[in-house]
């Protein structure tokens, strides 16, 4: 038996999930010398509220892999005081490294 259908697909609702991962950074130490003190950063990533999961896939091994995702930072100072957290670059900035 064969049937045939016809007619328009339609859609009352769209829904879009972004991917969104955060970037949260935990240093070892809140003042560093000029003197060439080593920085330490802990770099950690996960997912925003709302967000959609984690892109992955199934590798050929059977493993699940999931979607790289690449952090690339600078490093400033020296400054007198701690900084508060900013959007934007802090004035006449001195970068001291960079990180990946």
């Amino acid at each position: 038996m064969t049937s045939t259908f016809s007619g328009r697909l339609s859609t009352t609702e769209r829904t879009d999930i972004a991917f969104e991962p955060v970037l949260s950074t935990l240093v070892e130490e809140r003042m560093l010398s000029a003197d060439g003190d080593r920085f330490s950063d802990t770099v950690e990533f996960e997912i925003a509220d709302g967000s959609a999961p984690w892109p992955s896939r199934e590798g050929d091994d059977g493993q699940i892999e999931y979607a790289p995702v690449l952090a690339q930072g600078t490093v400033y100072g020296p400054f007198e005081a701690p900084r508060s957290p900013a959007t934007t670059c802090p004035t006449m900035p001195r970068p001291r490294g960079t990180l990946q």
